[in-house]
């Protein structure tokens, strides 16, 4: 993975949290309740080192990702790679309405849903009971947070718990059989292992990236999609000899109500015209969802390169089949990109709240653009559950306005597959 940071590199340590406009992610008022009477009544643990992994390889593990697409499209490919080392394990996944997809489509997991902000008691019961019933052995919750739904999990009798414990607050290492403390300095991607390796101590230190498994359904509905709209099948040629269409899809959404994490539409609109300039036989596609419409829909009367609204494809199987007949991916920060670089194709993620050190796409074709001098980024922190409203600074979303489109440029050229976008430059 390659960072590109407009103005040299980033210097460690330069930026600024303003502590009173920093949130921890929303809860349901029964998650929230919960938690409020479990500060008061546990004894904190302060465990500083990594606990001792596990004596043997379970036979049932039950692995929780209720929030974040992004984190559960790399959790999906460390399952699978556990499924691949002890193909006899039965495994559980505990998901939420954004990771129920992406942990679930085309494996025999058993899947058990929980909905935190809609939760009511009868929910809960009917959870707990499946979970029970399950017998697993040992729960690994990839939660960052989740203090009452640690405890909810450890009050199921199942014996062994690992977990992430934030640095700012150790209360759910309370809960926890192994506490797994955050390092600072570690990427998502590398934090995610060592939960894996106290699960399997021989599981990879690199392991590779696997893709999400597609249905004959969505690989079928997304080529004749693509044949409706006149592209012709990615590997071949197209009409008359000539160089085939290069897709290249735009992700401009940020997920629901957080605009402060979107690169500016007017960029890439801009980057949409400089690109079709320079390969002509290019078209740029958009995915979004429905509330990211107006996004799209601003992009297309700003951009006059030739571009293809898909946001009504419809699922997320059906998005990741596209990302993987495509040629590049430019993407906010989002589950978009991470799902992008999943599936394969050329992956360049725009940072700017957030850190590309711990949340850059992960794969051999997979590139990081950040601007680096903006003092108050990244403003976000998921290790200490610093997650901001809204942006803080007067100037707004400067960190992302300061990405240039040639920024964005160079990045591509130096990850896409061949030379259709031209050579990268020494230094870039």
């Amino acid at each position: 993975m390659n960072v590109v940071s407009e103005g040299g590199p980033v210097a460690a340590g330069t930026r600024l949290i303003v502590a009173n406009r920093v949130t921890v992610p929303e809860r349901g008022r029964l998650t929230k309740a919960c938690e409020q009477v479990l500060r008061r009544m546990i004894v904190r643990r302060d465990d500083r080192d990594d606990p001792a992994p596990l004596p043997r390889v379970p036979h049932r593990l039950l692995a929780v990702k209720v929030h974040g697409m992004g984190d559960a499209v790399m959790v999906r490919s460390l399952l699978e790679e556990l499924r691949n080392r002890h193909p006899q394990m039965e495994i559980g996944v505990l998901v939420g309405t954004a990771t129920r997809d992406v942990m679930s489509l085309g494996s025999d997991f058993r899947v058990h849903a929980y909905e935190q902000k809609n939760a009511g008691v009868r929910a809960i019961v009917r959870s707990a009971i499946e979970i029970r019933r399950s017998s697993y052995e040992v729960v690994l919750n990839f939660e960052q947070g989740s203090l009452a739904g640690t405890a909810f999990l450890r009050a199921l009798g199942v014996p062994t718990h690992i977990g992430f414990v934030p640095l700012h607050d150790a209360a759910k290492a309370a809960f926890l059989t192994r506490p797994l403390r955050f390092r600072e300095g570690d990427s998502m991607w590398a934090s995610l292992i060592r939960a894996m390796r106290l699960v399997d101590s021989d599981f990879p230190e690199t392991p590779e990236v696997f893709p999400l498994p597609l249905s004959a359904e969505a690989k079928h509905f997304v080529r004749a999609w693509l044949e409706e709209k006149g592209l012709e099948e990615k590997g071949l040629e197209g009409k008359d000899g000539r160089p085939r269409t290069r897709r290249v899809v735009f992700h401009m959404g940020s997920g629901p109500g957080q605009p402060f994490r979107r690169w500016p539409v007017e960029r890439f609109a801009a980057l949409a015209e400089r690109l079709r300039a320079e390969v002509p036989d290019l078209v740029v596609i958009l995915t979004g969802t429905a509330p990211e419409k107006p996004l799209i829909t601003t992009f297309l009367s700003q951009c006059k390169a030739l571009a293809i609204d898909a946001s009504g494809l419809g699922s997320i199987e059906r998005t990741a089949s596209l990302l993987a007949e495509s040629d590049l991916l430019v993407s906010n920060d989002t589950g978009v990109m991470h799902l992008g670089a999943a599936m394969g194709v050329p992956t360049v993620g725009i940072f700017g709240p957030d850190s590309p050190g711990r949340y850059a796409p992960v794969g051999p074709h997979t590139a990081a653009v950040v601007a680096s001098g903006v003092l108050c980024s990244p403003c976000s922190n998921i290790y200490r559950l610093q997650v901001p409203g809204n942006c803080v600074n007067p100037d707004t979303i400067r960190c992302l306005r300061e990405v240039s489109v040639d920024s964005v440029i160079a990045a591509a050229r130096g990850i896409v597959i061949g030379s259709w976008l031209g050579e990268a430059k020494a230094g870039t």
